[in-house]
């Protein structure tokens, strides 16, 4: 495992072990709130809907990362201003703070590095 380890470190340039371990839903909520503060069911949204990506995000898993990424200090509740409703109150918005940008912008390196690790390998094996 260490050979794996200092081969994507030397493919990517970037440490490989990011400082905050991220799953797949993490790194999509983190994305999702790049654009700017959302509700959850927005995140949801953008997540299925505009991503496509293999995950499809469903309320528990929802509310369990965007539980875990707040304790951790990567996102933050806000008060949700843009809907009206019957119970506006109730409607939780989130936020990405400096650090869940910094773990993105990890994430997104280490994902590269494992692409290209990838590449290189399977180019050799042709």
């Amino acid at each position: 495992m260490a050979a794996f380890t200092q081969a994507v470190a030397r493919i990517s340039g970037h440490a490989p072990v990011p400082k905050v371990v991220l799953t797949e839903a993490g790194y999509l909520i983190l994305l999702s709130l790049s654009n700017g503060p959302a509700h959850g069911y927005r995140i949801m949204q953008v997540i299925n809907d505009i991503f496509r990506s293999d995950l499809r995000m469903g309320p528990g898993t929802l509310y369990r990362t965007l539980q875990r990424l707040a304790a951790d200090g990567l996102i933050e509740e806000v008060e949700d201003k843009g809907e009206e409703g019957p119970d506006p109150e109730r409607r939780r918005a989130y936020r990405l703070t400096a650090p869940g940008l910094e773990a993105a912008a990890d994430e997104v390196r280490r994902l590269d590095g494992l692409a290209r690790l990838g590449k290189a390998q399977l180019k050799a094996a042709r």
